[in-house]
């Protein structure tokens, strides 16, 4: 299917496959295997390189139109399938329930890898949709960690007065209060905070 997809969108691109090409800017030059992870398994299909006949450079247009960069193998789908079952499961325990899932082979490493990808997408969404607060509240707690070491936990909420609403705002681990509060930098005029002793 991928490969009847990215036919029509070539032609399209080129032109007909035996056409003199009048006043196309690109060629086809080639095809290569490519192999793709998703959350239903290895997909493996013909990936056609186009040249650009004004400047010579080759791409594989078909990996921008479904969203993946030059040398990315693992889709989104699969990504956010990782990073949910981390949710509730060890990176272990993810491993081998998205292998048995998906039939795709994920390491501990790389579901860490989703884990990351999601949340700093998740975390610039967030900052981008948080309105200007009237009041930010900062707070912090220790949280044990499994090697029995403490995490230090920051966080500053942003309050609407008028609603009471309440936004999450900044959120740390192990850092300190001034890479907290870059987080929040022009949201409110008024923040408050308690400082406790150590």
């Amino acid at each position: 299917m991928l490969e009847k997809v990215q036919d029509e969108f070539i032609q399209e691109l080129c032109g007909r496959r035996y056409s003199l090409g009048e006043g196309s800017r690109f060629r086809k030059a080639g095809t290569a295997k490519r192999t793709l992870v998703t959350r239903h398994g290895v997909i493996e299909f013909r990936l056609v390189k186009v040249k650009s006949l004004e400047n010579g450079s080759m791409m594989r247009p078909f990996l921008l139109c479904m969203g993946l960069e030059p040398r990315k193998r693992i889709v989104d789908d699969l990504v956010l399938e990782c990073a949910e079952a981390a949710n509730y499961l060890t990176y272990r325990d993810s491993e081998k329930v998205i292998e048995s899932l998906t039939g795709a082979e994920v390491s501990r490493h790389r579901v860490h890898s989703c884990v990351q990808r999601v949340g700093a997408h998740m975390d610039r969404e967030r900052r981008k949709a948080s309105r200007k607060a009237d009041l930010l509240y900062a707070d912090g707690t220790k949280a044990h960690g499994l090697d029995g070491k403490k995490n230090e936990i920051n966080v500053i909420l942003g309050k609407d007065t008028e609603t009471g609403e309440k936004s999450l705002l900044g959120l740390t681990v192990n850092r300190k209060w001034e890479e907290t509060a870059k987080q929040v930098r022009d949201k409110a005029e008024v923040l408050i905070g308690a400082r406790t002793g150590q």
